[in-house]
């Protein structure tokens, strides 16, 4: 077992890329689990990494919600390589994308819970004084507690919606399929993490990831017979529209979720 600033002890790892890596450790000074995200300058393609790594854990530290993991301590590792981490709050629960996997499908109920869960994250993201855009919703990135509630995790594309694009540097970050179609000129605004949303209740409901439904035009085309209710149906129509003028705000977006299956 390997040590990080002599108090947090490696479990395992939990994800590895190029440059960052993601652990599960025990915090020996407060006797719980943490998690650990560290990023190696030395491998950096793109110095963009360690400015988006930066801004991930400055946001974090000034969240405060039940459903976004809370951030403990942010520091620089010392002697050998650059090193940065991040300490976050550890949720034990599996993604939105191995539930799907591993059991059967999700009820009708319990994705209008999730669907309202995290409607209810987003208003306070985009409540924030400069919003906050996640820039990177999809069933990998949204934990489902024992309980039903969801959490959203990995803010590693996050950014604050008033940065103009010139600053924020064009940078595209998201996944192919839950990408707004603004995205991918670098822009993003909270009707952008509402497309994700919509995209990812997609998922849920066909059990397919949305990017089987896009056409040769890149937008997504939806069934006509979605195997789901019609609230829930109208909702992630009006959320998947192309134009972001056209998505609805997040109250609109409640309002025609109200009625329960």
């Amino acid at each position: 077992r390997r040590m990080r600033a002599g108090r947090y002890e490696v479990v395992s790892t939990i994800g590895q890329g190029s440059a960052a890596r993601t652990l599960l450790c025990s915090d020996l000074g407060e006797d719980r689990r943490v998690v650990v995200k560290e990023l190696h300058f030395a491998h950096l393609a793109d110095w963009k990494y360690l400015e988006l790594f930066e801004r991930e854990a400055r946001t974090l530290a000034r969240l405060e919600h039940p459903s976004i993991p809370r951030v403990f301590d942010y520091f620089q590792g010392e002697g050998g390589p650059a090193i940065s981490y991040i300490v976050q709050e550890y949720i034990e629960a599996p993604s939105l994308l191995q539930r799907m996997e591993s059991g059967p499908m999700l009820g009708q109920q319990e994705i209008h819970e999730i669907a309202v869960g995290l409607l209810d994250v987003l208003a306070y993201l985009h409540g924030r004084a400069p919003p906050v855009i996640h820039r990177d919703i999809k069933p990998s990135n949204v934990l489902l507690r024992a309980d039903g509630t969801p959490a959203l995790i990995d803010f590693g594309g996050v950014r604050a919606a008033w940065q103009s694009r010139e600053a924020a540097g064009a940078t595209v970050v998201g996944t192919f399929g839950y990408m707004a179609p603004e995205q991918f000129a670098g822009q993003a605004g909270p009707t952008s993490d509402l497309y994700a949303l919509g995209a990812t209740l997609l998922h849920l409901v066909t059990g397919r990831p949305p990017s089987d439904f896009v056409t040769d035009a890149g937008r997504i085309e939806l069934p006509d017979d979605l195997p789901t209710d019609r609230p829930l149906a109208d909702l992630i129509e009006a959320l998947l529209r192309p134009a972001p003028r056209d998505r609805p705000g997040k109250a609109q977006a409640q309002g025609v979720l109200v009625t329960q299956p």
